[in-house]
């Protein structure tokens, strides 16, 4: 069982636990920190969609960037940075590598010359067709060791801490 990280002192933080490469290492209070843990399952997950998804040059951002654009065709490039909160200035490189790809079409409206709408291409649609079910795959893959209601109440555990609560 986990101590109460409350009831921990600083001398049980500076007291080094016994370090071997078979043996977990120690994180103290953190071990009961969401930040933490959160970062940790996060880097796990990143770390097996690259060696899945490795051989097609593909990152998790820009996945999740071809996912949005396709449900939402013409949404503003700002509108899906603050979504996806990735940093207007890393949105507009991603956009315009995947544009330079033929994966993203860049669109001025007439009625706000500062905004590009992106809408799919024929190509993102049939890499998202192709790859899609490998991306379940993967999902379902980075929750094995849970049951199917702890997968499910973490999901929506998650979606109420980023302010995107189960809709009916």
């Amino acid at each position: 069982m986990t101590p109460d990280p409350a009831a921990l002192s600083l001398s049980d933080l500076s007291t080094p636990a016994p370090a071997s490469h078979s043996e977990a290492v120690d994180f103290g209070p953190m071990e009961r920190q969401l930040g933490f843990l959160l970062r940790l399952a996060q880097i796990e997950d990143f770390k097996a969609f690259y060696r899945r998804f490795g051989p097609l040059q593909m990152r998790p951002g820009e996945y999740s960037t071809l996912i949005a654009i396709g449900i939402n065709p013409g949404i503003r490039q700002g509108v899906l940075a603050s979504a996806l909160m990735i940093k207007r200035s890393n949105m507009a490189k991603m956009i315009g590598a995947l544009a330079r790809q033929g994966l993203v079409r860049r669109r001025v409206p007439a009625d706000d010359k500062r905004a590009v709408e992106l809408h799919p291409t024929p190509k993102s649609r049939a890499l998202v067709r192709k790859i899609m079910p490998e991306i379940i795959e993967h999902d379902r893959n980075a929750s094995a060791m849970l049951e199917g209601r702890e997968r499910e109440l973490l999901i929506a555990l998650l979606r109420k801490m980023i302010g995107r609560p189960d809709r009916p």
